[in-house]
């Protein structure tokens, strides 16, 4: 075996090590990424995809080997890494998301979406973030993107549909919902997202049925409680409605409206020192919600002291 023969096995392997090593890192910051998110901890999950990209996008960068014309001349090695960033790109925009940073999210989604832009579920978050932003063309773009990428993928008929009654029309979302529910009929979320359509009607008994099946089918379906639980403050129900809200909340304690929503209960049965509690958790969460928040609250102590 010649002297550069070995050199060329020698170099072969180390560049394959490196890319590995540098695989297993992205992987691993992903993963604590993933568990900091679901812990709430959005600071120290958006730092650590933020350090997954940077592995998944390069080989090491104190490496000579990204110099090397092993490297240079098979650029489908590096490429091979892209898939990694731009799943790491949608999650960092999911906790963007989740601290209502649309703009950072939205950012995020397109970067995932240039990398792989046949990432239907990219699609579907970006489309959730312009509908909060109020770019309801948008989001519906983004929404029959993704259905012509994937026909079976109910997320996006359930965000359409969700763009739809923002835009007042009720009966094309319910629409929408039965196109998911035809997709996938044991659907916990299009019940439940179905269910909001059906209380923003007031036909209450039919929201009621459609929270309750979603329930059934996902006792951890935490909007569901959140929905069912409306719906007992609406009918006085105050301590059915808070054990809705708490079950919510223990689900998915991000939520600003699940703590916004007990905060009003909590006051509609004068346990204030509580319902103050929420109402600052809420606002810890979402800032934008304080202005809701005290309007309501003056609101059902004026109500109080008239009963």
């Amino acid at each position: 075996m010649s002297k550069i023969f070995i050199s060329i096995v020698i170099i072969s392997f180390t560049a394959a090590f490196a890319l590995g090593q540098n695989f297993s890192k992205a992987d691993d910051l992903h993963d604590r990424g993933l568990k900091l998110y679901e812990e709430g901890s959005y600071d120290a999950a958006i730092e650590s995809f933020s350090r997954s990209i940077e592995y998944s996008s390069s080989l090491d960068q104190k490496s000579s080997l990204k110099r090397s014309s092993l490297v240079s001349e098979d650029q489908s090695r590096i490429m091979a890494v892209e898939p990694r960033a731009a799943i790491a790109y949608m999650n960092r925009g999911n906790v963007y998301f989740a601290k209502n940073d649309m703009e950072h999210a939205i950012g995020d989604y397109d970067r995932a979406i240039r990398i792989l832009p046949g990432m239907t579920e990219a699609y579907v978050c970006r489309g959730s973030a312009r509908m909060i932003q109020r770019d309801l063309a948008g989001a519906i773009a983004d929404y029959e993107k993704a259905m012509k990428l994937d026909p079976q993928y109910i997320k996006a008929y359930i965000g359409r549909a969700l763009a739809l009654l923002d835009k007042g029309d009720a009966q094309a979302a319910l629409e929408d919902f039965g196109k998911a529910l035809k997709i996938a009929p044991k659907d916990a979320e299009a019940y439940f997202r179905r269910g909001d359509v059906y209380r923003t009607q007031q036909t209450w008994e039919l929201a009621r049925s459609d929270y309750e099946t979603a329930i059934k089918l996902d006792p951890k379906m935490a909007g569901a409680y959140m929905g069912r639980g409306v719906l007992h403050y609406r009918d006085g129900n105050y301590a059915d409605a808070v054990n809705d809200y708490t079950t919510a909340i223990k689900l998915d304690g991000r939520i600003a409206q699940f703590y916004t929503f007990r905060g009003y209960a909590f006051l509609a049965m004068n346990k204030d020192e509580d319902a103050e509690r929420d109402f600052a958790r809420a606002i810890a969460i979402a800032p934008r919600y304080r202005a809701n928040i005290d309007e309501n609250r003056t609101a059902i102590l004026k109500s109080r002291k008239a009963k």
